[in-house]
């Protein structure tokens, strides 16, 4: 599977970038060359083995990588930018997804999937239901 690195248009495959996070080292005849180590700098640290990859738009949850895309990716980065605080439903359609025009319950799906890709104790705690207003995303 390929992707474009949505910051720089490299092309990164999965391969290359779970080569690199399980042994350290992209393959010599990796796709992505010189920019893997671009993609895999930032990581931000969620829980204990749980890591997301903004760059690389990939979710690492006890060693086993998930890719992210669209509007789950865009919803879990902008949790990680206001982490932390309670966001609701509105917000996250206004700020995540450009006020795309949708039910404010299609927010709770996309939290659904990508709480399905956690470790089962990480996965109600780190991202955490406030009845009637919204999330709110805590590292644990």
């Amino acid at each position: 599977m390929k992707g474009t690195c949505r910051f720089c248009e490299a092309r990164l495959t999965r391969e290359d970038v779970v080569v690199h996070l399980l042994h350290g080292n992209a393959d010599e005849g990796s796709s992505s060359g010189d920019t893997l180590e671009f993609h895999l700098a930032e990581r931000v640290r969620l829980a204990d083995e749980v890591h997301y990859y903004p760059h690389a738009l990939l979710l690492v949850s006890e060693s086993v990588a998930h890719d992210l895309v669209g509007r789950a990716a865009r919803l879990l980065s902008y949790l990680i930018r206001n982490v932390g605080q309670v966001v609701t439903r509105g917000q996250i359609i206004d700020g995540a997804w450009n006020g795309e025009v949708m039910d404010e319950r299609e927010v709770d799906v996309y939290i659904k999937r990508i709480r399905s890709l956690l470790p089962f104790p990480v996965r109600y705690t780190l991202i955490r239901t406030i009845r009637g207003i919204g999330y709110r995303l805590v590292p644990i």
